[in-house]
């Protein structure tokens, strides 16, 4: 049998492989009804010499996802019990090759021997007697499509299996050779031939069985290769870059979490969103994250979502047509990036931020607040020196009894200064468990960005343009905007509703109104509620309510009957426990929670030391 047997049942298979087993005796009957119990009840148990085995015949979507759900049984199941191999995985002779790959003996010997063809045919794994030799079927199967573009019966099934062999190998050898336990490989991926993938942690066990549809034979939005980089985010680094290098598990944590929402999408969801998200520009990768993060919610809220939807006499397109029990909505999703001119002025404060980083200061931290910044970069390495020079004045101890005392960012020494337009206010924190250690950056933040008056401006015009982009639709339209400035719910109200304005009425009475230049000002506005975030929030249009259920994690603010002052609701789920995620993440579940002092904000956590 070359590949594991399978019968076609409605949109399912079923799947006849053999699993050989080392740990426990599995023919005990308190570990049979174990087994049982854990969903084992379509394997049929053995002994074959000293080696257990497991028979299964189990329908599945692929043939992957049967057999990792298989092993995860087995392993939770009885302590001690250990998969070692799947079966069957072939061998195969010269005159098999031959046999099944439609050639005579001879020609087979001439493509081994690099008589004929490309050349570079797979070694022999084994040789059983001094002339005959076995080759590995997997190995063969992938050089006659690759070389010869032959594609051969069950070529797929061998290499999936062979690959995953090799997994279960790798985990043995950790074990039997004591391995430092510190070696992880944190993604590794194998393809069967469902086009699914099957991505398993391998150490310390084998888990986290997580199918999903490949686009292009990509399984993948980051690098398979294995990472071990584990230095700091750098300030000018695109967070594609960062998260594809990092090693920590806080960032295989987002990886995994992207990889997950990206699984969801459909083929052409993948293909439109992959590029953005795999983009060196930053404005690209927020982009197409929020757009991903917007399909993920519709998708979690019980929607069955379709990307980029024709539209009847048009050929643009919404991001979604969202339909579920609560009707069918549409829904554009929009990161409004900085003016470019604000844009340019960014990338010299990263470029001035990322230069901080060198300056040598093994007691303390540096913390930065931006009063001004000018348009052309400052002498940077003065700044250093002088930065360098105070530094070295100062006794960390003492500093560290005053902190331990306010626990405010005010009470510490601070270093002022200003030149050329620029004009920073530097404050010491005391290092505690990273004091003296090298490859630790010094500036631990970078300056918060502001909303603007004008910003309200460059909303409003995003809104009427996305109002006017599809002309008349046949379902309620949504606008999701991801702001890169923080805006709180007067302002997001000044935009929407109107300019808040105070003024003196006939009884010469203060009166507060709003005026006639919000985005839902005056005439029925085609949008009928707008998604605002960082914190999201869910505007609604004046004339009506939008109804997306009761399980959204948006909050809702509307305008009250009064027509001037806003209210923002209670979200009526927490996001993290609607997202799946835990108290703490992207850090492990085990994590003890940040004890809330402000050093915490750089040596608690190795997110806040490694992304800034």
């Amino acid at each position: 049998m070359s590949t594991p047997f399978k019968v076609k049942m409605r949109n399912r298979e079923t799947y006849e492989f053999t699993l050989l087993l080392q740990g426990a005796d599995v023919l005990k009957d308190r570990n049979l009804e174990a087994l049982r119990r854990a969903g084992c009840h379509d394997a049929l148990f053995g002994k074959r010499g000293d080696v257990f085995y497991a028979d299964f015949a189990r329908e599945g979507q692929s043939f992957g996802e049967t057999l990792v759900e298989a092993i995860r049984q087995l392993e939770s199941a009885v302590p001690g019990l250990q998969v070692v191999r799947v079966e069957p995985e072939e061998f195969v002779s010269a005159a098999a090759i031959a046999e099944r790959t439609g050639r005579t003996r001879e020609s087979v010997r001439l493509l081994i021997e690099g008589k004929r063809g490309p050349g570079g045919f797979p070694s022999p794994i084994a040789w059983t007697s001094r002339t005959r030799k076995l080759w590995r079927w997997a190995d063969v199967a992938q050089w006659f499509q690759t070389n010869l573009a032959q594609t051969l019966p069950g070529a797929q099934d061998a290499a999936y299996i062979t690959a995953f062999n090799a997994i279960l190998a790798f985990r043995q050898s950790v074990v039997l050779f004591g391995i430092n336990p510190e070696i992880k490989v944190q993604r590794l991926a194998v393809r069967d031939n469902q086009a699914h993938t099957t991505r398993l942690t391998v150490w310390p066990l084998l888990v986290a069985k997580e199918p999903s549809p490949v686009y292009e034979s990509k399984s993948l939005l980051f690098d398979d290769s294995i990472t071990t980089d584990e230095s700091y985010k750098q300030h000018g680094e695109t967070n594609w870059e960062f998260l594809n290098r990092a090693q920590q598990i806080e960032f295989a944590n987002c990886r995994t979490l992207l990889d997950d929402w990206f699984g969801r999408l459909s083929s052409n969801g993948k293909r439109l969103l992959e590029g953005g998200l795999k983009s060196d520009s930053e404005a690209q990768f927020k982009s197409a994250f929020f757009e991903l993060y917007v399909h993920e919610t519709l998708v979690r809220l019980g929607f069955s979502v379709e990307v980029h939807p024709e539209l009847a006499g048009r050929a643009t397109r919404p991001d979604f047509l969202a339909s579920g029990p609560q009707g069918a909505i549409y829904v554009e999703a929009k990161a409004l990036a900085p003016a470019d001119s604000t844009r340019s002025k960014d990338n010299l404060e990263e470029a001035v931020y990322d230069a901080l980083d060198d300056v040598h200061s093994p007691n303390f931290f540096l913390w930065v607040e931006k009063t001004s910044a000018g348009t052309h970069a400052p002498n940077i390495r003065l700044l250093r020196a002088k930065l360098e020079k105070w530094l070295t004045l100062l006794d960390p101890d003492a500093v560290q009894a005053e902190l331990d005392r306010t626990n405010s960012l005010e009470g510490l020494p601070a270093f002022p200064w200003e030149t050329s337009g620029w004009a920073l206010n530097f404050r010491a924190i005391p290092k505690r468990k990273a004091r003296g250690k090298a490859g630790v950056r010094t500036l631990g933040n970078r300056p918060f960005k502001f909303g603007y008056p004008n910003e309200i401006g460059r909303i409003r015009k995003a809104l009427h343009d996305k109002a006017s982009r599809y002309g008349e639709l046949r379902h309620p339209y949504v606008v999701a905007l991801l702001l890169d400035w923080d805006m709180n719910g007067e302002e997001a109200a000044d935009a929407l509703y109107g300019t808040s304005e105070a003024g003196v009425g006939a009884l010469r009475q203060m009166t507060v109104r709003r005026r006639k230049d919000g985005m839902w000002s005056g005439s029925t506005s085609k949008i009928a509620a707008v998604l605002i975030a960082t914190v999201p929030v869910l505007w609604q249009c004046p004339t009506g309510r939008l109804e997306l259920g009761e399980q959204t994690p948006w909050r809702n603010g509307h305008l009250e009957p009064d027509g001037v002052r806003c209210h923002v609701d209670s979200p009526n789920r927490d996001m993290a426990d609607f997202f799946g995620l835990w108290n703490g993440w992207p850090r492990p579940r085990t994590e003890t929670k940040p004890t809330g002092d402000i050093q915490s904000l750089f040596e608690n956590a190795d997110i806040a030391m490694s992304a800034g």
